[in-house]
């Protein structure tokens, strides 16, 4: 799975139906960390790209690097940061931005998981109820393979280390 909605809802469903929470926590977390990574590749894949395209640039002749930032790794990052400051700030004993006791922070955190759970579901049906199977058709059968290759060897370099480091996790 490439997506992190797609990991993070095969993680829910096993984590309901096998009662097993740990499961979507380390499938969030694990995703999450690729993520962290991708903002920092992507930006340089766009300038690398931006100046073998000789794309015109910016006025004074350089190019401006919060435009090669896609807006969503931005909030990801921003998102990212106000929660681990918060719960360091929790549990180090203190209040989170000093606005919100331990308790409070906790009801906020609740409330926006059960808000991005309800969000996810919606965004993956949207997904779904909007491919249209008929723009497959005329592909041919390269880009398939392609894509089965790449399924196929994500697989197996997972199957690998799930096998070599399976036993060293604990959930």
């Amino acid at each position: 799975m490439h997506d992190t909605s797609q990991v993070v809802g095969a993680a829910k469903a096993y984590a309901d139906v096998f009662s097993a929470p740990q499961a979507l926590d380390a499938a969030t977390v694990t995703k999450l960390v690729r993520n962290v990574f991708m903002a920092i590749v992507l930006p340089l894949m766009a300038f690398r790209y931006s100046r073998t395209a000789q794309e015109p640039v910016e006025s004074g002749g350089k190019m401006r690097f919060l435009r090669l930032l896609p807006l969503f790794i931005v909030g990801f990052l921003v998102l990212a940061v106000v929660r681990s400051a918060g719960d360091a700030a929790i549990n180090a004993g203190g209040n989170a931005f000093g606005l919100w006791d331990q308790a409070t922070w906790q009801s906020v955190h609740s409330l926006v998981k059960g808000w991005a759970e309800t969000l996810m579901v919606i965004a993956l049906a949207a997904v779904g109820l909007s491919t249209d199977l008929r723009a497959f058709k005329g592909l041919g059968l390269r880009p398939l393979l392609a894509g089965l290759s790449a399924a196929l060897a994500a697989g197996i370099v997972s199957y690998i280390a799930i096998s070599l480091l399976g036993n060293l996790v604990t959930l």
